[in-house]
């Protein structure tokens, strides 16, 4: 049998305010730029239309680089809430 969640007081949790319905605002699957930081103060960016497993790439340089990666992507947001609360996943 199902119970409804409570609090110490024995009070009903409200899991609707908790977890509200989540509604997809904007894409960014596609339209990256990655930037490869080298050790010696170089960068390497690669445009790229979906994020990947640098160990598929056919760039050697990519496929075994260790180290740092910054990913920029841009995009319209339509006007929200500004109360509202907005979760980049």
């Amino acid at each position: 049998m199902f119970k409804r969640p409570v609090d110490g007081n024995g009070t009903d949790i409200n899991i609707v305010a908790n977890y509200p319905e989540r509604t997809e605002l904007a894409n960014i699957a596609e339209g990256w730029n990655i930037d490869f930081a080298t050790m010696f103060g170089e960068t390497k960016s690669v445009a790229s239309s979906a994020l990947f497993d640098w160990t598929t790439s056919a760039d050697d340089f990519i496929k075994y680089f260790s180290g740092t990666a910054v990913y920029t992507n841009k995009f319209n947001l339509a006007a929200v809430d500004k109360s509202s609360r907005i979760i980049l996943d």
